[in-house]
């Protein structure tokens, strides 16, 4: 016998058989309503092979928080050994990471998913190998990842900066897609984003503006994503 995806033993289906009878006999509707709450409740039961399968589906969510929370701690600890860290140059570049829903992509446009900005490509490669394997919707459909190399205009410390500020322009096509993105460097200074943002703004004309912090090291897309029909 089958409810909706549930499958019942024979034993289970017997079980509900004879509740259901028992419910038939005199004085069996006049039971005090908390003994008739459970019997319904035992009609209900769920089979226990469908809670070993909710148990493991637990468990599993369980250990993905778990390597979210070690991926996090990671680049927490090299963002504080950075900081320890006497350097010979100036730190004057970042790493974005960006993963492509490849099968929602077309011509002109790339349904990107902006997971976050790194002080080091060896960070930015762990956390798109983690998302890839684990996150939902990400190991789901076919993704791709692009690690961009992003200058810091206005450098001028040896420490990995804590955040950034970030310019970005697009246009919207017939779809209400982003397309004819624009992006400007990394800034430490909002001052100095801003003014790079008016420059922008007069040289390449686009329908919306965003003028956004970011930090470094910072995970977006946490819980993955759905499609919707």
């Amino acid at each position: 016998m089958q409810l909706g995806w549930i499958d019942f033993s024979r034993q289970d289906k017997a079980d509900a058989i004879n509740i259901i009878n028992s419910m038939k006999e005199k004085g069996v509707l006049d039971l005090p309503l908390q003994n008739r709450r459970r019997k319904m409740h035992e009609m209900r039961r769920v089979p226990e092979n469908l809670q070993v399968r909710h148990s493991r589906v637990a468990e599993a969510e369980q250990r993905g928080l778990h390597k979210m929370r070690r991926l996090q701690g990671w680049l927490s600890a090299r963002g504080g050994n950075r900081k320890n860290r006497k350097r010979k140059r100036k730190m004057n570049k970042l790493f974005s990471l960006t993963l492509t829903d490849t099968e929602l992509s077309y011509e002109n446009f790339s349904e990107d998913f902006f997971i976050g900005i790194f002080a080091t490509k060896q960070e930015a490669e762990a956390a798109a190998r983690y998302y890839l394997e684990n996150v939902k919707g990400f190991c789901d459909f076919p993704c791709t990842k692009k690690i961009k190399e992003k200058q810091i205009a206005d450098c001028s410390a040896e420490a990995c900066p804590s955040v950034v500020w970030i310019a970005n322009g697009w246009n919207e096509n017939e779809f209400y897609d982003e397309v004819d993105i624009i992006e400007s460097d990394c800034f430490i200074s909002e001052e100095n984003g801003r003014a790079e943002l008016e420059k922008l703004q007069k040289a390449f004309p686009r329908q919306e503006w965003t003028f956004v912090q970011w930090k470094i090291g910072e995970l977006f897309w946490q819980d993955g994503f759905v499609r919707t029909a």
